[in-house]
């Protein structure tokens, strides 16, 4: 089965965009929350102060329209892409957000959870390139690196950092073109 290469191109720019939206999304409600600090409620008055805090946050309400525009791109994407590539390939969210949250926020993320956003990477780069080569009728004829998605970018910058932890030795290509450890 043929897949237009226009619809092809909406396709990627729409899971382009759904990362974008709700990576920001939940990245501005987190920064909105941590300004109100650790909710605790102790009585109904204090639920509805804390509904007022919440929605008189101005960070609050721009990771609200960040989401919005999120499940928009995403319902629109599902009107003609299939979901069981929609799902996966949105799912680059799970390493973007935390890529955000440590070079931006500052935040800690510990080195067993850079290697379980790898693992996410690569199962998004599998279900990207088996889809493309379903839709394009190519099976067999393309190279795992001959298409270019938002997850094989976030599983190149990730492996970079994970190197830099000391988690991973660098990889070099000796003569044959094989990876191996420097």
């Amino acid at each position: 089965m043929s897949f237009p290469t226009a619809l092809r191109a909406k396709t990627y720019i729409l899971v382009v965009l759904i990362v974008i939206f709700a990576s920001a999304g939940n990245i501005l409600l987190s920064r909105g929350m941590k300004q109100l600090g650790e909710v605790r409620i102790t009585s109904a008055k204090g639920l509805v102060k804390l509904f007022m805090e919440i929605f008189s946050n101005g960070w609050i309400w721009m990771g609200i329209g960040a989401l919005l525009l999120y499940l928009c791109c995403f319902m629109v994407v599902l009107s003609w892409a299939d979901y069981s590539y929609v799902a996966p390939a949105s799912a680059t969210v799970y390493a973007v957000v935390p890529l955000v949250g440590h070079f931006l926020l500052g935040e800690k993320v510990p080195p067993l959870h850079w290697v379980g956003i790898l693992v996410i990477c690569v199962m998004i780069r599998i279900v990207i390139r088996d889809h493309v080569k379903e839709r394009t009728g190519a099976v067999g004829n393309h190279e795992m690196g001959d298409t270019c998605d938002s997850g094989s970018a976030i599983c190149l910058l990730l492996g970079g950092h994970l190197v830099r932890l000391g988690l991973f030795p660098a990889a070099t290509r000796d003569n044959g073109g094989l990876l191996t450890s420097g």
